[in-house]
């Protein structure tokens, strides 16, 4: 049922922009429609809530006191889905990302990571149109990246598995392992060109 929702709502958001997600008679609605029977409507004085039964980690909210509107979910992480199989694709001006040390505990310095980046093989590919092996449509343009089950073998920790059996690749997490690839490449051509310099001596 939580993916039937996503669903809904990726197709809510991809809709005219003059249509209208309201809140009424302890329903939501879409332009008149109610929405899944299955889910309850309830106002917690600062969120709208949209829970599954009495389920906790399948709920949705909508957070809309504070300076910026938040959309929120029980299970820690929001998929958009398009109608059927498969993601939307999302256009931002920018993101940021949770990064403050107040939040972080037992930091350490990453090194030695230049063989693990180095193993890992870059690819160019057309993804199917659904996620049927073979090859539904190949209408979207040709995209660069990494195979997920390859990234897995080396970096086990940026690799999940979606409740469809997809595997996805959180690809901010290669930047920490890239920059301190170059900064230890960076160190050997300083070695490398230091003892160039004396024996040019």
């Amino acid at each position: 049922m939580k993916r039937m929702l996503l669903i809904t709502i990726s197709v809510l958001l991809s809709r005219i922009a003059c249509a209208q997600l309201i809140y009424q008679n302890n329903h939501l609605t879409f332009n008149g429609n109610q929405f899944e029977n299955s889910y309850s409507t309830t106002w917690r004085g600062w969120a709208h809530a949209w829970v599954d039964g009495t389920n906790l980690n399948r709920y949705l909210t909508f957070v809309l006191s504070n300076n910026d509107p938040r959309i929120g979910s029980g299970s820690g992480k929001i998929a958009f889905y398009k109608s059927g199989h498969g993601y939307n694709s999302i256009e931002v001006n920018s993101v940021f990302y949770s990064s403050d040390e107040r939040l972080k505990s037992d930091i350490q310095e990453l090194n030695g990571v230049t063989s693990t980046i180095l193993s890992i093989r870059p690819v160019t590919y057309y993804k199917h149109g659904t996620y049927s092996v073979t090859p539904v449509s190949m209408e979207n343009s040709k995209e660069y990246g990494f195979i997920a089950q390859e990234i897995e073998k080396v970096l086990p920790d940026i690799v999940i598995e979606n409740d469809d059996g997809i595997k996805l690749v959180n690809y901010t997490a290669l930047i920490p392992l890239l920059t301190a690839t170059i900064q230890e490449l960076n160190e050997r051509i300083t070695i490398l060109e230091g003892q160039i310099e004396q024996l040019s001596k």
